[in-house]
């Protein structure tokens, strides 16, 4: 059995790296572990075709969306995401030290979006679209192997998006907008035996931008091309370590993402959908950890840009009834040779089903549900930090493992729409 001043050293050595290290990571699945849930009525078909418009939360994956209802216009989202992580560890020396082994990390969540759009006249538009691009809980059930290393991680973020439309054309329309993130994390890991846990909490503003492009290239289809900027922050908080409480701040860029969708109606009331999005998840090379005693820690994450695809159809069962659905598929940046078990990521399927219907000619209802079938996740943690699947260097294992994921997703959806009963005057 390898003995608690070994354990205790390489904790010491490298819980500051593990949580540079689950903070980075995170913000991938802090989007719900790449499930997207900013729209009731998109995630009813895996958000296939997101940015081509068909509903006013279009905006929040392009702006030029600003524009494809006249008027006044309101919907919001409300999402339940139950997430299972049941992680299961099967060697390294906090197994020896004789911890459990196995545990469900997940947790139950809500999550809330609300776009609003405006038409001012005939050719420009503006709105406001509010959600939570990131978040994240993982709580293992009991105190397990990996505890000391990587045991609650808490994700909040609010991205405000102002926004602004304008019809170059009755078919061709651009838009802008300015994002405001606001950004929290907290991370911890628990104590082993007489050791002290660590912890790290920060927070930090950070501004972006966004834009796009929604073309009707023919009667019945529309595509959609919207950009989002990268965001930097630079969270400022504490880290509690052992025998060690400091201010502390950790460098990090929340990347950017383009987004491409087709709507294409094949039949009167029958439309195919489709979307493409591409995150620039490699920009984080690199994490720095810089403490108010002067010290700095770098940590190389080596992530790589994620790709989602999706399709889905759209179906008018009756004139107040409409059904969706759709398969989407979701590429991790985490890899098996940079994942941990405070963020067991990795490629998931997603399936989803929903539906919309008309309460009346002002107001639409909305509910969708989506399941999420995710590849085996390994993973491995060696003293000092490094969860390159601890490999090579002669490496002392803390831990090594595996989880098995899986998601359910819960979303209900209010539209309200006020169109005015005169005609806009032209923009001059």
């Amino acid at each position: 059995m390898t003995s608690g001043h070994h354990v205790k050293h390489c904790l010491t050595a490298g819980s500051i790296l593990i949580f540079a290290v689950a903070g980075g990571g995170a913000a991938k699945a802090a989007d719900a572990f790449g499930l997207r849930p900013q729209s009731t009525y998109f995630l009813g078909a895996s958000n296939a075709g997101a940015a081509a418009g068909g509903d006013v939360s279009s905006v929040i994956w392009n702006s030029a969306a600003t524009t494809v209802a006249p008027g006044l216009n309101s919907s919001s989202s409300y999402t339940a995401i139950a997430v299972s992580l049941d992680e299961t560890a099967y060697g390294g020396d906090l197994v020896d030290y004789g911890l459990r082994t196995n545990t469900d990390s997940g947790t139950t969540r809500a999550a809330a979006a609300s776009v609003y759009t405006y038409q001012i006249n005939d050719q420009l538009y503006a709105g406001l679209a509010m959600y939570a691009p990131f978040g994240l809980v993982t709580k293992p059930d009991n105190y397990w192997a990996a505890s000391p290393v990587a045991s609650t991680q808490r994700i909040f973020s609010v991205d405000v998006n102002p926004t602004l439309g304008y019809k170059i054309t009755p078919t061709l329309s651009v838009g802008v907008g300015v994002q405001a993130l606001y950004y929290q994390t907290r991370l911890n890991s628990g104590p082993l035996g007489p050791f002290a846990g660590t912890a790290f909490r920060g927070e930090d503003w950070g501004v972006g931008g966004t834009a796009g492009i929604l073309w009707e290239v023919a009667p019945g289809t529309s595509v959609g091309v919207g950009y989002r900027s990268a965001v930097s922050l630079e969270l400022d908080g504490s880290y509690r370590g052992p025998n060690v409480y400091t201010r502390a701040t950790l460098d990090q860029t929340m990347p950017d993402q383009v987004t491409w969708s087709l709507r294409h109606t094949v039949l009167p009331g029958f439309a195919l959908l489709g979307t493409v999005q591409w995150e620039n998840w490699s920009r984080i090379d690199n994490l720095v950890v810089a403490s108010g005693r002067g010290t700095e820690t770098v940590i190389n994450l080596n992530l790589r840009d994620s790709w989602y695809f999706a399709i889905g159809a759209e179906y008018q069962y009756t004139p107040d009834v409409t059904i969706r659905a759709g398969i989407g598929y979701d590429s991790s940046p985490v890899t098996d040779f940079n994942r941990n078990p405070g963020l067991p990521d990795s490629n998931n399927l997603l399936l989803s089903l929903g539906g919309s219907y008309n309460w009346s000619q002002s107001i639409r209802l909305d509910a969708a549900y989506a399941h999420a079938f995710f590849d085996d996740a390994p993973f491995c943690v060696a003293e000092g930090g490094g969860t390159s699947h601890c490999v090579g260097g002669g490496q002392s294992v803390l831990v090594r493992g595996s989880s098995d994921n899986s998601a359910d997703v819960f979303s209900v959806g209010l539209k309200y729409s006020l169109v005015p009963a005169v005609e806009l005057e032209p923009y001059k």
